[in-house]
């Protein structure tokens, strides 16, 4: 049910941080039974997750949803932050573990960590998270030959978690950097800069 809330847009305000809370039950359950498993990426993707579920809570319904897209309030601009730190969570933990492996993609993913959590060029570190998620499931899905017998999309939990990674990072990106961000302190100077050449005329 509150998946099919979710995807046509009804009862936001109450479906988004349901669904976030569903995540962080199984997500707080599963850590306070086995630990917090670095190694168990399902586990680290919750954590994108959670925030992609508090920023609609934050933002709402928006366009073509049952829900009025004019139910915007004050809370909208900390879903860039919510957006950031999660999706930062997601791909720094992730990237410290492919720089054993693959470092120039290590190397990737805790550059575009970075960018996130500053919150400086976001656009290009949301696009970079987006990317390295599409690269990844492209290369589980298409390109692995060893995979094991009877696996499918369907059947991998990781896959549906990737799919609101890039969800998130996609948001990010038509979102913008939000609230307590470089991108944000350069905006406002650019701004002042502006208003105040105009004075001078």
């Amino acid at each position: 049910m509150l998946g099919i809330a979710l995807l046509i847009g009804w009862k936001i305000k109450y479906a988004a941080p349901a669904s976030a809370g569903l995540v962080l039950v199984i997500f707080g359950s599963i850590v306070a039974h086995f630990g917090l498993n670095t190694q168990d990426s399902s586990l680290i993707k919750d954590i994108g997750l959670i925030g992609a579920g508090c920023a609609l809570w934050l933002l709402g319904a928006g366009k073509y949803s049952i829900d009025n897209p004019i139910e915007h309030t004050e809370k909208a601009e900390y879903a860039g932050p919510v957006l950031r730190v999660t999706l930062a969570a997601v791909l720094g933990i992730l990237g410290f573990q492919t720089l054993q492996t693959i470092q120039l993609l290590g190397i990737a993913e805790l550059i575009f960590t970075a960018l996130l959590i500053a919150g400086w060029m976001t656009r290009y570190g949301a696009l970079g998270a987006f990317a390295i998620t599409a690269f990844i499931w492209y290369t589980v899905l298409f390109t692995t030959t060893n995979l094991p017998e009877g696996f499918s999309i369907w059947n991998d939990p990781t896959r549906f978690r990737d799919a609101g990674i890039l969800a998130s990072a996609l948001a990010l990106f038509l979102l913008g950097s939000g609230k307590w961000s470089v991108d944000g302190v350069m905006e406002k100077s650019k701004i002042q800069r502006y208003e105040t050449n105009i004075a001078k005329i």
